[in-house]
């Protein structure tokens, strides 16, 4: 609020009441906390600007772990507020696990509609933590309970990240990151939430590199996405589009001169990282290029990898052109390279077959593959599945190798390899009504190639209405 207003950020619940902001803004304010810290189910913020000569910086410095700039932890309702200053995330968090975003960092039973983040959000390479678990989105940190709901945000700004983690413990595979465009964990809704075309960048990058020397990295696990980094059982994303051009830059090894797999597994999608829950009518229009030294890449236009528990339905890669180079930055190269055109992998091992259905990769969402690995599984839909039926899936969209690969390749005009080589039931596959009618260019060599228009190796499954044009 301009004028000799004095706001005292951070302090202030709101418990049983209202905070009208009749449509002011908020003026030269420079803060390193939440406007509010906690909302109450029955508080309400409504109709209130941060405007854009305000300098937002969340830091933890013994302050809450939640950090957003209107509200850290949110039970409560945020409507039709707007966030016009950048946003930078930086310092040392010590153990704490951060939760950030532009608008809120934690929503628990709380919503958040028709809002939007003008500024860019960055997580920048002086941001530092050894706790295990790091939450961060465009707009919202994490939705943790599935009454939580996000409903007509719009982030606009550019949205980045290079910071890194210390964090150790002699189970490292449970360390991890969740990063997305508009949230980095849902549980609960996500509805009619975009990067839209004034979106530039959304960039996942040497989260263990920034600028200088490597910073030492112990997420094992990384799960990026567009919109939302992972989809937990029970959540729900739908009618939400990605229009940003999307970077995935993860280094992997060399960590203060000396190899290390310290960043092993990256789940990315257009859409979502990983997915537990439902992913439907969503579409990536942005660009996806992967530069990351993982040992184990999981990459989609829409999603990277999809669990047991979920469902994709009605999706399409209208425009990332995803451009894959496997030798990356750092020590290692892809040991395991899977993507799709669609989805990267699924990994579905219950008795009956997941549904794949209604999803297309159009003549805008080419894939190019370069440089070396050792398995690569890419196709023009899905890059490594099993026990899954297709159902109306369609590509259009290239699929070219340009690489040197020491083990097996799997490539297809759809589905790379959705069988396994075995007899096991839980290793079958239905494909009905599954197009091709785009090319397939291999420039390379290697040990083993299976290459198919619309299957690339399969096992235990049965055929119906493929074509190959």
């Amino acid at each position: 609020v301009a004028g000799p207003h004095r706001l005292r950020p951070g302090g202030r619940h709101l418990r049983r009441n209202f905070f009208h902001g009749n449509g002011f803004s908020i003026k030269n304010w420079n803060s390193t906390c939440p406007l509010f810290a906690y909302t109450s189910a029955d508080g309400v913020v409504e109709d209130l600007t941060i405007d854009a000569s305000c300098t937002l910086t969340a830091n933890y410095a013994g302050n809450s772990q939640y950090y957003g700039a209107f509200v850290g932890y949110h039970r409560g309702l945020l409507t039709n507020c707007h966030v016009n200053a950048n946003l930078v995330a930086s310092g040392n968090w010590g153990a704490a696990e951060p939760h950030i975003g532009a608008l809120a960092g934690r929503v628990v039973v709380g919503k958040i509609e028709n809002c939007t983040v003008n500024g860019d959000v960055t997580f920048d390479n002086t941001l530092v933590t050894s706790g295990e678990k790091s939450y961060f989105g465009g707009a919202v940190g994490r939705v943790s309970n599935a009454d939580g709901e996000l409903k007509g945000i719009s982030v606009k700004g550019n949205v980045s990240l290079s910071s890194g983690s210390t964090y150790s413990s002699s189970n490292a595979n449970d360390a991890f990151v969740k990063y997305g465009g508009i949230v980095g964990q849902l549980a609960g809704t996500c509805t009619d939430c975009h990067l839209t075309e004034a979106t530039k960048k959304f960039f996942y990058g040497n989260f263990v590199y920034g600028s200088g020397d490597p910073v030492e990295n112990h997420y094992r696990t990384q799960q990026v996405g567009g919109i939302v980094g992972e989809i937990a059982e029970g959540g729900a994303v739908s009618n939400c589009n990605n229009y940003a051009a999307v970077t995935f830059n993860q280094y992997n090894g060399e960590v203060n001169g000396a190899s290390g797999d310290v960043s092993r597994y990256l789940y990315a999608g257009g859409i979502a990282g990983q997915i537990y829950g439902d992913l439907s009518y969503c579409t990536m229009y942005g660009s996806l290029e992967n530069r990351s030294s993982c040992l184990q890449q999981y990459i989609g236009g829409v999603v990277g990898n999809v669990q047991a528990t979920a469902t994709i339905s009605n999706c399409a890669n209208e425009g990332a052109n995803i451009a894959a180079g496997t030798s990356g930055l750092g020590y290692y190269q892809a040991r395991n390279n899977n993507i799709g055109g669609v989805i990267g992998v699924v990994v579905y091992q219950a008795s009956n077959l997941f549904e794949i259905s209604n999803c297309e990769n159009t003549e805008n969402g080419d894939i190019l593959v370069t440089g070396k690995g050792n398995n690569m599984y890419i196709g023009g839909i899905a890059g490594y599945n099993y026990n899954c039926a297709h159902t109306n899936i369609v590509n259009r969209g290239d699929v070219t190798i340009n690489a040197e690969f020491t083990g097996l390749l799997y490539v297809a005009g759809c589905l790379a390899s959705p069988g396994l080589n075995d007899t096991d039931a839980k290793h079958h596959f239905t494909a009905e009504n599954v197009t091709n009618y785009a090319p397939i260019s291999i420039n390379g060599h290697g040990a083993t190639i299976y290459l198919g228009g619309v299957l690339g190796r399969a096992s235990q499954g049965t055929l119906t209405n493929i074509c190959n044009y």
